[in-house]
């Protein structure tokens, strides 16, 4: 669980094993992989605020705390358990493939789902090699094609393993999403191939797998 904003409701039911925030290592680690991947989002995001003067500005950290919840559930092929709709407009950059509703489904259904989302991740592993290898060599054709490899195969695991929740992308409301870094990776180009470079290939490559984002 990374830092939440002051103004989200407390979490006290979930402040146990096995939920816990993650380590000072694991919070730095997110959190540098987060600035440099939010950094375009942010700028947008400033931008139309400075456009828009003082009404409805947007938050300009949300990207930033978005993207390190989502390199922490890649990283440690978590679920990524997201409490409102809102963060979709931030993930939809970082999506491989997602699935709307017309409504909430109830909570017993989406809580036995986690697990199920959890169980997914794994899948995602033999692909994590390729992304790798084509960002640190700046390879935008392999690149390319690894972004198309992995929105098939997600699109491929996704219908059949939610189909309890539902049979099939129908609606506005998100609920669920495949959390891909490659896109965030691929637009932040030499800085983003230059800080994966400076990493233990233990903590490069579970960067580059795959999690599943529940909107609940």
């Amino acid at each position: 669980m990374p830092e939440r904003g002051a103004d989200l409701r407390p979490i006290g039911r979930l402040a146990h094993p096995p939920f816990r925030p993650p380590s000072p290592a694991e919070a730095a680690f997110v959190g540098s992989a987060a600035a440099l991947l939010a950094a375009p989002a942010e700028r947008a995001a400033a931008a139309g605020g400075a456009a828009l003067g003082r009404r409805n500005v947007p938050d300009p950290g949300a990207p930033r705390r978005t993207l390190e919840a989502a390199a922490l559930a890649v990283s440690l092929e978590a679920p990524l358990v997201v409490a409102t709709t809102d963060p979709f407009r931030d993930l939809v950059r970082v999506s491989a493939w997602s699935m709307n509703t017309p409504g909430r489904p109830p909570d017993g259904v989406l809580a036995r789902h986690m697990s199920i989302a959890e169980r997914g991740a794994a899948g995602f592993r033999p692909l994590a090699s390729a992304a790798l290898d084509a960002l640190l060599a700046g390879d935008e054709i392999s690149m390319a094609a690894c972004l198309r490899t992995r929105r098939r195969a997600a699109k491929a695991d996704g219908p059949p393993r939610f189909r309890l929740l539902a049979a099939k992308s129908a609606g506005l409301r998100p609920l669920l999403l495949y959390v891909d870094l490659l896109p965030a990776f691929a637009a932040a180009g030499d800085k983003a191939s230059t800080w994966l470079r400076s990493l233990d290939p233990a903590q490069s490559g579970p960067l580059l797998g795959i999690s599943i984002a529940l909107f609940i």
